[in-house]
């Protein structure tokens, strides 16, 4: 669906009412770098050419929110100093509401609006459909506000989003939010933060990144308790029992500020990890570090407490630590002065070397994404693993611009031959951040 049918959707669904304003805001790829932003360390993203688009008006006296696709969403209406909690209402709702509160921060949003919302970001794919439409709704609110992107802080301003969204559930790190917003035209983005630092980052000539959907999707609010949080639980309580280790007064959030107190390098921390008992860990046997208090800040930690009666942080934690040095190893390889082709056989590798990972000390691979991404490499891409969250979602596989064609055309033959929709794999570009137009 265009812009023009989706003004025209617009109008015919609030009775004749012209849409004012156009958000568009990217999902995105990550190149590598998995369950890590949420641990402190830096990953390399970049924001896609697939969005969520969100027409508005001022209009009214509260927030009517409607679906272009109203099938699959049904419309929503919220006050406009919204009271209901995020378990009262639908999911998609849910995004809606926490950038809707990140960018009322900014200013007087007491004004209703009419709101609808639409996009080629698939959803439950692991390419950020649920931040990528917090942060049109963020950028609509701001606009309601009287405030633009130009008027505020914008590195602040992502920081309110991510807190919202994180009060909706996920106890996300911030890579998506931050890309969403920052994204570039043509290059990935090297992200850090604490505080949040972001370094262009060129990717090599002559290749391409291609997503291929595993037919699988990845959930996160519905799957909480058993997966994305409870990734973020392990790796605290493996964080803790580093501590309790070195004998250290001290808790911290995430490994990347023990490691900045203790002025360790990040090969070090690999030798933390050994302080670690290896294996699943049952949380009857972790009562001693009075869980409740540790994980307090972690959204619906009690679901994973609730739901789970062992815990596996080592392999956790090593993840993390490996998974940190592959993304700088990704971006020097980019960075230096070797051939494109050079570069393109190293990050192919570390990709490969992620993927494993994922699958083997996260877990939070799939069986359809380990299919995919071995058909993928068997099939001429130099790298291919899970992007996003995991169990389910899309793989991201770098491979030659000449190549393109014929891979595409071998991996619909053969993964996705029983459907008649071949849109699941795609070729994308590095594209521009979220912005607002007025109609």
């Amino acid at each position: 669906m265009n812009i023009q049918q989706l003004i025209e959707l617009f109008t015919q669904r609030y009775n004749g009412l012209q849409p004012q304003f156009l958000v568009k805001a990217p999902g995105r790829v990550n190149l590598i770098g998995e369950h890590i932003d949420y641990m402190g360390y830096g990953v390399l993203p970049f924001a896609l050419e697939q969005s969520c688009f969100m027409l508005f008006a001022i209009e009214g006296n509260d927030i009517q929110i409607q679906h272009a696709d109203d099938q699959q969403f049904k419309q929503f209406s919220l006050s406009v100093n919204p009271k209901e909690e995020y378990n009262e209402i639908q999911n998609y709702v849910k995004y809606v509401l926490a950038g809707y509160r990140a960018g009322i921060q900014y200013g007087n949003a007491n004004q209703g609006i009419k709101i609808l919302i639409s996009g080629d970001v698939p959803f439950s794919s692991g390419l950020s459909s649920s931040s990528s439409l917090v942060v049109a709704s963020s950028l609509m609110s701001l606009q309601v506000s009287g405030k633009t992107q130009q008027d505020i802080d914008r590195h602040q301003f992502v920081d309110q989003i991510i807190k919202f969204e994180r009060e909706a559930g996920t106890a996300c790190g911030g890579m998506d939010q931050t890309i969403s917003v920052f994204g570039q035209e043509g290059s990935a983005l090297y992200i850090e933060f604490d505080p949040l630092r972001l370094t262009k980052v060129n990717l090599p000539k002559g290749y391409s990144f291609i997503i291929a959907n595993s037919l699988t999707e990845s959930t996160k609010l519905e799957t909480l308790g058993k997966h994305y949080n409870k990734r973020v639980v392990e790796c605290r309580i493996g964080i803790k029992l580093i501590e309790l280790n070195l004998n250290l007064g001290t808790s911290f959030r995430t490994l990347k500020q023990l490691q900045d107190h203790l002025q360790l390098s990040l090969d070090s921390m690999e030798e933390l990890c050994k302080f670690i008992p290896k294996g699943e860990i049952s949380l009857e046997k972790l009562e001693y570090l009075n869980l409740p208090n540790l994980l307090v800040d972690i959204p619906y930690f009690e679901l994973v407490l609730n739901q789970n009666q062992s815990v596996n942080p080592y392999d956790r934690l090593t993840h993390v630590v490996k998974e940190a040095q592959r993304v700088i190893k990704f971006k020097n390889i980019c960075d230096s002065k070797m051939s494109d082709d050079a570069k393109a056989i190293l990050l192919g590798y570390l990709m490969n070397q992620s993927q494993k990972s994922c699958k083997e000390l996260y877990e939070c691979s799939s069986d359809n994404i380990d299919k995919l991404t071995t058909l993928c490499i068997k099939n001429g891409a130099l790298g291919s693993r899970l992007t996003g969250a995991g169990w389910g979602g899309c793989t991201v596989s770098l491979v030659k611009e000449s190549e393109v064609k014929n891979f595409k055309n071998k991996i619909i033959e053969f993964f996705y031959n029983h459907i008649e929709n071949k849109e699941h794999i795609f070729s994308t570009q590095p594209s521009q951040g979220a912005s607002i137009i007025k109609l």
